[in-house]
């Protein structure tokens, strides 16, 4: 360490030695996450299918809230039984939430829900997928014999887990 050539490989070598092991983490759990998201999209997008297919054949949950709740009711609790946490809501063509599992969406029952997307979803019957910081979101139109929306299934997942690991990731790199 005494040479001026020693000193200078050592520093432009110790911060590579430094950095690389970090980038090289920072990529895997950015991979992992974005994995974690692709299946968990897709996961609920074919869940809220199979609910939309399931109410396509029962024209009466769109007419009654309170069939349209215990059903809801009914298929949240199948789901519990696969320990996940996926919300469920059925919304009306208008917009206004017909039925929930969510108790804090469960007393917005009044309200529409004018977001852009769920209008052109429910104008054009064509689904769509919402994942933001916190939740993952797959609307799905159901459609009855005539080619007319009847109503729009809605099924929304926390993302605990991949939200868990950017944030381990977040105090590694700090």
């Amino acid at each position: 360490m005494k040479t001026l050539r020693s000193r200078l490989i050592l520093s432009h070598l110790l911060p590579l030695v430094l950095v690389l092991p970090l980038l090289g983490l920072t990529l895997f759990y950015l991979l992992r996450a974005q994995s974690q998201l692709t299946e968990l999209s897709a996961a609920l997008t074919v869940q809220a299918e199979q609910v939309a297919a399931w109410t396509h054949n029962q024209p009466g949950i769109w007419a009654d809230s309170q069939q349209a709740q215990v059903i809801v009711v009914r298929i949240a609790n199948e789901e519990h039984a696969s320990d996940t946490q996926v919300q469920i809501a059925l919304i009306q063509p208008e917009g206004q939430l017909l039925a929930a599992t969510d108790s804090q969406t469960g007393e917005m029952v009044t309200e529409p829900l004018d977001s852009p997307e769920t209008r052109i979803s429910l104008a054009q019957g064509d689904g769509f997928l919402q994942v933001s910081a916190a939740v993952a979101s797959a609307y799905v139109p159901v459609v009855n014999a005539e080619e007319q929306v009847v109503g729009l299934v809605s099924l929304s997942q926390e993302l605990d887990g991949v939200t868990a690991s950017v944030l381990q990731l977040r105090t590694l790199l700090l």
